[in-house]
């Protein structure tokens, strides 16, 4: 279809519409006269759209519409792109609210279209505790996109600490959170590039949600599902938090939400933003963001709240807050490492801006003030000959210490999201840096016992063995800091000699659980890995009274000490269920895991690996109970998350058990395509043990034996019958299982019964 200019009007006029809709009412009408002075009938068609906006639906709340298994309830949110409902789950699972986001049905184009997709994209890639997470998207049978994501009941960031009345102290740690999130993105190569207040909602618990990625974009625009979304000189940002590069339509990077970052930095020190502006209107707020220099924090405030932000906080925000992005911190990553040096009283890494460069950016600014800025330049340059450098060395040491620490918090976050290889990349560069450091015997044990962590996760158990007997050899019974890194480093012992199996395991658990009680507060997170690894050792050794036992136990502490959306509540109440099936206490123990379930839903947002790894141990509980139905439903959404997470071992397992579900409901030709796809997935992943193919093949063969394809199930037998050594999955009986399945065959072949079905082979 041919596309007419009138067309094009109406694609201009649904951009400006979505940066317009964001303006406070006199910076949108200061707009909206420079875009009418000259072009009135466009500015015609943004005042349509506006009026749409504000005026177009009815006054009561809309009929309830189906979004696979949620149900909208009421409105609660309109953006310029699009409208955010309440919406339940109604399939009778768990109760769960969730936000379904829908692009408004007034506005088309393909480059709205594309945002919206994007933003689905980007929120599938991020998996972190305070980013809002992506639950399920489609397309309405009209053709509408929308996203089905985890609803916050929150309020705005600087709405929460005016409130709840927060200190400086509570401000800035409530902020670190919020550079987490951000830390987080940006690992993954994403830009918000709209940091404000109201994308960054509260809980009441304190745990805040970054939202609304519908602007942000890829550190490479060619990574781009489809390729680069085209810029039509429109921007697409809040003024107020908007960077310099943004108001001039240049390029962004990381260090653009650094600034919008330093906005809002400043406005949690001070109550206000850092822009002295009158009723100018857009123009003068943008001049400002380009020309004007904020006034430190400290400046706004008097006494005691002056003396607490001056010095490193002004540093720090102004250094945020820099024009020039190359003089702003690179990445949200380096913010919070000063943010955190400062918090612990150490020096920090940014330095006020030197004299030199001061006036030399005046000049850039103000090139008619050559002269005087001359004579400044000289004795700027005088005063800096005579200043001498003290501390030179201690400096760089704090640096390099930071700058490790912040590395072992990145290595951890990426193990938390199931990718411990970039995890021990990040850890392999800390360990070197330590060799510049040799006095910092601590900060060397703190990233070995990450590695041994990370050892563990990748099944390398050995490995994970020996570095802790290094870490420890680091450390001092006289440094304070060592008692958790202590305890961290019993439970990865723990849990590396269970994983090999050997008969230490359970002592070892529970002196490690003996310690955390000793040395830690009640219901520590390391106080519940500690009772966790004793219950799965005892659960191995076959006391499952006792698993029980320091389950109910560390249950009960969590619930006391805690509350009821305890993380590690939820990872007890898994391993529960667990241990009660192993026992064959099926229903008790569907009832743990849809705790841990609850628990982490709220948390984490359904389809976080977490909870992929819950929905795996119920859908093996249904089938036991010969729910199939069930178990098929939890599998199936456990394998939706590991294949979104790239899990390729975790996915082969969901599918080797939904072929077992196949298998045992007399699905054999299911069960036989699910077996292969496992194996398949297995063979993908370079890491997998061989022991796992040789299962796969010999249920594989079974399934084909039972379903007379003969020749299929040799061959399949055959390989899982070849000699393997040293799998902890396959054993001495599990290969003269093959061998017998073999020898059947054989006998069926020689030997055929008029009963039997005639080998059919496809």
């Amino acid at each position: 279809m041919k596309t007419t200019e009138g067309d094009h009007d109406w694609e201009k006029a649904r951009e400006l519409f979505l940066d317009l809709v964001e303006l406070e009412p006199a910076a949108r009408r200061a707009r909206l006269e420079a875009i009418g002075a000259d072009a009135p009938s466009l500015r015609a068609r943004i005042e349509r759209l506006l009026a749409n906006d504000r005026g177009g639906g009815p006054a009561s709340d809309p009929p309830s519409r189906r979004f696979g298994p949620y149900e909208t309830v009421r409105p609660i949110a309109e953006g310029g792109m699009g409208e955010v409902h309440l919406a339940r789950r109604v399939d009778g699972e768990f109760e769960l609210q969730v936000a379904v986001k829908l692009l408004k049905p007034h506005l088309g184009g393909e480059e709205l279209v594309a945002r919206f997709q994007r933003e689905r994209q980007t929120l599938a890639q991020l998996d972190h505790a305070y980013i809002t997470r992506l639950l399920d998207g489609g397309k309405t049978p009209d053709g509408t996109p929308y996203l089905v994501m985890e609803y916050v009941d929150g309020r705005p960031l600087d709405r929460y600490c005016e409130e709840r009345g927060l200190d400086l102290d509570e401000r800035l740690e409530l902020f670190q959170r919020v550079l987490s999130a951000v830390v987080h993105a940006h690992g993954r190569g994403v830009i918000h590039r709209d940091l404000k207040p109201n994308n960054i909602l509260v809980r009441d618990d304190g745990a805040p949600r970054l939202l609304d990625f519908g602007i942000s974009r890829p550190a490479d625009p060619e990574a781009t599902p489809g390729g680069p979304l085209t810029r039509t000189g429109h921007r697409l940002f809040t003024p107020e938090y908007a960077a310099p590069e943004q108001v001039r339509g240049a390029e962004v990077d990381q260090s653009t939400d650094v600034f919008a970052l330093g906005v809002l930095l400043y406005q949690l020190l001070t109550g206000e933003k850092p822009w002295r502006v009158g009723d100018g209107g857009l123009h003068e707020l943008e001049m400002a963001i380009l020309e004007q220099d904020p006034l430190p924090p400290s400046r706004l405030e008097t006494g005691t709240a002056r003396r607490a932000i001056a010095g490193n906080l002004d540093t720090i925000t102004l250094k945020c807050l820099a024009k020039d992005p190359r003089e702003r911190y690179a990445g949200a990553l380096d913010l919070a490492a000063d943010l955190d040096l400062h918090r612990r009283g150490l020096p920090i890494r940014a330095r006020r801006l030197h004299p030199l460069l001061r006036v030399a950016r005046q000049l850039r600014r103000h090139p008619f003030a050559v002269a005087a800025g001359i004579a400044l330049l000289v004795a700027a340059a005088a005063a800096a000959y005579g200043v001498r450098q003290h501390g030179a060395a201690e400096r760089r040491r704090v640096e390099l210490v930071a700058s490790i620490e912040a590395q072992v918090d990145l290595a951890r976050n990426l193990r938390e999201q199931s990718r411990p290889e970039a995890a021990a990349e990040e850890l392999d560069e800390a360990l070197a840096a330590t060799e510049a450091i040799p006095g910092e015997a601590y900060v060397r044990a703190l990233v070995l016992g990450q590695i041994a962590v990370t050892r563990n996760h990748l099944e390398e158990h050995e490995a994970a063995l020996d570095v802790i007997d290094r870490a420890e050899s680091l450390l001092s019974t006289d440094d304070p800091r060592s008692v958790r890194l202590r305890a961290s480093l019993y439970n990865a012992r723990s849990h590396a000699l269970g994983m090999l199996g050997d008969h230490a395991a359970w002592t070892s658990a529970t002196e490690a659980l003996r310690y955390a009680r000793d040395h830690l507060p009640p219901a520590d997170e390391l106080t519940v890995d500690a009772a966790i690894e004793v219950a799965t050792q005892s659960r191995a050794r076959g006391d499952l009274a006792d698993a029980n036992a320091v389950l109910d136990r560390i249950a009960r502490e969590c619930r006391e000490h805690g509350d009821e959306y305890d993380d590690g509540l939820a990872r007890v109440m898994n391993t529960w269920g667990l241990t009660l099936a192993a026992d064959g206490e099926h229903e008790a123990a569907i009832g743990r895991m849809r705790e841990a379930l609850r628990i982490m839903a709220y948390r984490f947002g359904d389809g976080h690996a977490s909870i992929a790894q819950v929905r795996t141990n119920l859908g093996r509980s249904y089938q036991q109970l010969g729910r199939f139905a069930d178990a098929r439903d939890q599998l199936r959404r456990a394998l939706e998350t590991w294949n979104r997470l790239d899990n390729l071992r975790r996915a082969a397992q969901c599918v080797l058990f939904l072929a077992r579900v196949a298998d045992q409901g007399g699905e054999l030709d299911v069960a036989e395509e699910r077996y292969a796809e496992a194996i398949e997935l297995y063979g993908r992943d370079d890491e997998t043990d061989p022991g796992l193919v040789h299962q796969a093949l010999l249920l594989l063969g079974e399934v084909q034996e039972r379903a007379g394809r003969l020749d299929a199930a040799r061959e399949s037998l055959a390989r899982a019958a070849e000699d393997l050594d040293g799998s902890p999955y396959w054993s001495a009986k599990l290969q003269a299982r093959a061998r017998d399945g073999l020898d059947r065959i054989a006998r069926r072949s020689a030997n055929p019964s008029p009963d039997q079905p005639p080998s059919r082979n496809r």
